[in-house]
């Protein structure tokens, strides 16, 4: 390949918003390989077979984004002067232009003027506008985003120096739990954090999940982040138990108790058997509401009970209030019938028609009975969160695996034959392929964003704290074509801007406070933009340290949220004995050389810290043990600036099994370990309790400003 088509191909790839090179965290310039960058563009829609075909797709390009009128979408923010920009023609120069905003509420507003860029009034509501333009012949339409100004992140939510505990839900069990942990469960460890201090309880993902296949679900790997795994369901609180005998016998009968008790004894969840049980009674309920059964029953001289009546008009609200519910519903009959993922299924069915014969009556209602029950018990957990001060905190995954719901439905905004992943590290010396595909910047600006919008407003229904994983993906994310490996793929951007306003307005709407995972290597334009949207940081102490006692630990910032650790890091203690690069060795994921630097690196780090506490006054002189350690090091976060701190429960009693091991998958049970605690047993730990309590005190106390030191 020549130099002037190298040009044209780097010119081609920044009109599709796909960087050709950049610098990996060793500070290598890592450039992609050519055969790369041609699949990728074709996936984004170019029209090219080989290297001689850019020229022409070149000159498309600029044809089709130069003949725009206007952008697609336009945000404006309250407070600035904010333009739609406009492309006019020469022949339209001097022409009539006629504008009209039809705000979200309907009420609309026209303007008439010469046919230039048009400044959007600046009392526009918050929320989503559509701005239609016509000058001739000419029409285009911009979605307009109106977003407030920011507030400082975290800043807002109650003294400013709150704090919260963090257990996967599978992993937490009570005395009541039925196999796995549950939203009763939840609720009860939401009321045993709020009698203590606490402001929230953080978990991981929540969502749907197939569970046909038997598979362990990965809480990143969804099946859709519309909607929610009822895997969590608490069984005890569904309302049609009290008119199902048939379902309350099946609960009472002794060999679903004693299924259920083993389930229970168990150190691993089994997905497979927990939701197998589960269902048998989820079956017969919601066959039993949706044939009307106890609708002959009569309350106060006859008639249908209040209860009933009332649950029926919460169904037809939740219908109503959730779009896509019905298409969810039928999508997941169709695939248990089939017994097989959806780029697999006839034509019809696969381009997204979906008939009643296609899947069984009463498995559609099924689904469409669970997504309800689920709605209704995370609103009574997100009722909790206001009325007694303690919110759920729930994690917004990267991404969707490309069976599922999300991708079958809104299939034109996702690339196919890509995945989304992560260019070489320390870690991972040959990349990451995470297995899902990326979605289309492009083509979601040109749909309005409502995947997205309804990916986020789901959530914020019910989390009081939301965090979203890796936000660098919303300026820019990393794709790998099929057939690639990991180390070739290239970085596709997005249009921040537009991403950060919406999540702006749904948080504005729901009261929500957002965090952005910034770990790892994250260009500083990211954590700038965070800062000026209001959206807190990620303060993780395991990827602070230095080597340095004068500065053992980097500064912590206003802005963020601070723990020891999080569920992709090993536990603290593991952490602390290396552990975790052992396990890697162990499953050949880490060489040994690698495992003896890191070691050695980490080694010098943690002397550093303990010579650091010492001075502080957090840990006394001589050799502490692990459990002082551990203490010490959340009193150094609980005393700091930091208006958020989380406490993973399981460092509390020096847990080292990992719930999750990054690039692992058959090698390590990932996301099924039960906490060795019970809820009880958590309650009843001196070690556990005090804990919290002295975290609790030192939040309510004066800040411990430690020296700024470099800049981070």
């Amino acid at each position: 390949m020549d130099d002037s088509m190298s040009r044209e191909l780097r010119v081609l790839a920044r009109l599709y918003g796909l960087q050709t090179s950049f610098r990996d965290v060793f500070g290598v310039t890592r450039t992609t390989p050519v055969d790369a960058v041609l699949e990728i563009l074709r996936k984004l829609g170019a029209p090219i077979h080989g290297i001689m075909d850019v020229p022409d797709a070149l000159r498309e390009r600029r044809e089709l984004l130069g003949g725009r009128f206007c952008r697609p979408v336009t945000v404006a923010r309250q407070g600035e002067v904010s333009e739609v920009i406009l492309r006019v023609p020469g022949r339209l120069e001097g022409a009539l232009l006629r504008a009209e905003l039809t705000l979200e509420s309907g009420e609309s507003r026209t303007w008439e003027m010469p046919c230039s860029s048009f400044l959007l009034p600046d009392d526009l509501p918050d929320g989503y506008h559509q701005l239609d333009l016509e000058a001739d012949t000419v029409t285009a339409r911009t979605m307009v985003l109106s977003v407030p100004a920011p507030t400082p992140a975290l800043s807002a939510r109650g003294n400013g120096r709150e704090w919260g505990v963090f257990l996967p839900l599978y992993a937490l069990h009570t005395v009541k739990s039925q196999g796995v942990g549950d939203l009763g469960d939840m609720d009860a460890l939401l009321e045993w954090v709020s009698g203590l201090g606490g402001s929230f309880v953080g978990t991981l993902p929540l969502l749907s999940a197939f569970h046909s296949n038997g598979e362990i679900p990965s809480p990143y790997s969804p099946a859709s982040r519309l909607f929610w795994n009822e895997l969590y369901l608490d069984l005890a609180a569904i309302p049609e138990l009290e008119s199902c005998p048939e379902a309350a016998d099946l609960m009472e009968n002794s060999s679903f108790s004693e299924a259920i008790s083993r389930s229970r004894s168990s150190d691993h969840v089994d997905y497979r058997e927990v939701m197998r049980l589960k269902r048998r009674v989820l079956e017969i309920l919601s066959d039993h509401f949706f044939a009307g059964s106890t609708a002959g029953s009569t309350n106060d001289g006859g008639g249908e009970s209040r209860l009933e009546e009332s649950r029926r008009t919460s169904f037809e609200h939740f219908r109503s209030t959730h779009p896509f519910a019905v298409e969810y519903a039928r999508f997941m009959a169709v695939h248990e019938r089939s017994e097989a993922p959806w780029p697999q299924w006839p034509d019809r069915q696969r381009s997204g028609e979906l008939r009643p014969g296609d899947h069984a009556g009463e498995v559609f209602h099924y689904h469409l009975y669970a997504q309800w029950l689920m709605a209704g018990q995370l609103e009574h957990l997100a009722i909790r969160g206001r009325t007694s001060g303690v919110d759920l905190y729930l994690d917004y995954p990267v991404g969707v695996p490309p069976d599922s719901f999300d991708v079958w439905r809104f299939r034109d905004l996702f690339l196919p034959g890509c995945s989304v992943g992560a260019p070489p590290d320390t870690f991972f010396r040959r990349g990451q392929n995470w297995g899902f595909p990326p979605t289309d910047p492009w083509q979601e600006r040109l749909h309005g964003y409502d995947y997205f919008i309804a990916g986020i407003r789901n959530h914020l229904r019910y989390a009081g704290m939301l965090r979203i994983d890796h936000i660098m993906g919303l300026h820019r994310i990393y794709v790998i074509p099929d057939g690639f490996e990991a180390g070739d793929g290239a970085y596709l951007r997005s249009n921040a801007a537009e991403r950060y306003a919406i999540l702006r307005i749904e948080a504005l709407r729901s009261g929500a406070t957002l965090i952005g995972e910034d770990l790892g290597t994250v260009p500083r334009s990211v954590r700038s933009s965070m800062k000026k949207e209001g959206i807190g940081r990620m303060y993780v102490l395991q990827s602070e340290l230095r080597s340095d006692a004068e500065e053992a630990v980097t500064p912590v910032t206003p802005d963020c949220l601070a723990s020891l650790g999080t569920h992709d890091m090993p536990l603290f203690t593991a952490f602390w004995k290396d552990e975790d690069t052992e396990l890697l060795q162990q499953l050949g994921h880490l060489d040994r050389d690698d495992a003896r630097r890191i070691d050695s690196e980490r080694g010098d780090r943690r002397n550093a810290l303990l010579v650091y506490l010492m001075k502080e006054g957090l840990l006394e002189e001589g050799a502490p043990d692990l459990e002082k350690i551990v203490s010490a090091c959340h009193a150094l976060l609980a005393a700091d600036i930091a208006p958020a701190m989380m406490v993973t429960l399981e460092d509390l009693w020096l847990e080292t099994r990992p719930q999750n091991v990054p690039g692992t998958t058959d090698e390590h049970p990932n996301w099924s370990r039960r906490s060795t605690l019970s809820l009880e047993e958590m309650m009843r730990s001196a070690t556990v309790v005090d804990a919290l309590k002295t975290i609790d005190r030192l939040r309510g106390g004066p800040i411990r400003r430690r020296p700024q030191g470099r800049p981070v």
